[in-house]
């Protein structure tokens, strides 16, 4: 899903600044700090798509190599997680 789909009041930031942190589930803390998606993938499709294909344990112990490519080679949003 894109955000651009997602009512505004239920987007990340909006969520984020109306309800606190703790409103967030773990996707939509990674779509924050990514910021923006790639094309043809959003950043909250992004953050689904690793968690969904590492647990937040193996997600951590992911080098900067590896985040680069899963980030298609983006590697700005992969520093912003090294």
């Amino acid at each position: 899903m894109k955000i651009k789909d997602i009512p505004n009041f239920n987007r990340p930031g909006s969520k984020l600044i109306k309800n606190g942190v703790s409103s967030l589930d773990t996707a939509e803390l990674l779509s924050i700090v990514f910021g923006v998606g790639s094309k043809g993938e959003s950043a909250i499709e992004l953050s689904n798509r690793l968690l969904k294909d590492y647990n937040l344990h193996k997600f951590e112990e992911l080098g900067f190599k590896e985040l680069t490519k899963e980030c298609k080679g983006d590697f700005v949003k992969a520093m912003k997680l090294s």
